[in-house]
């Protein structure tokens, strides 16, 4: 009984840290893309995956400036011709890292 009392204080006290270094994350992207969060403003999204987790995921801006539809962390973009430099960009990447 006693050690089950501090094993769900540790897990009260793990919970709560984790959850504070999470919305310091959270507050440093948001201060970083604090420029382009104009409402009023073509837009991005922004996902960050730290080990396989997604530890931020949001919208800023207009999707459709005629329209007013705000970005969201679901938007689908049309990238045509430029997920060809990504896809440069992440092959040579792998290569570099004898990945590939």
């Amino acid at each position: 009984m006693f050690l089950n009392k501090y094993f769900k204080l540790l897990v009260l006290v793990l919970v709560c840290f984790i959850a504070n270094a999470q919305t310091n994350v959270s507050q440093k992207i948001d201060n970083l893309l604090e420029i382009y969060t104009s409402n009023n403003s073509p837009g991005l999204s922004v996902k960050v995956i730290d080990k396989g987790i997604s530890i931020y995921s949001k919208g800023f801006g207009l999707s459709n400036l005629d329209y007013n539809i705000k970005n969201s962390d679901s938007t689908v973009f049309s990238l045509a011709s430029i997920a060809k430099q990504f896809t440069a960009s992440a092959i040579w990447y792998l290569i570099k890292e004898n990945k590939i």
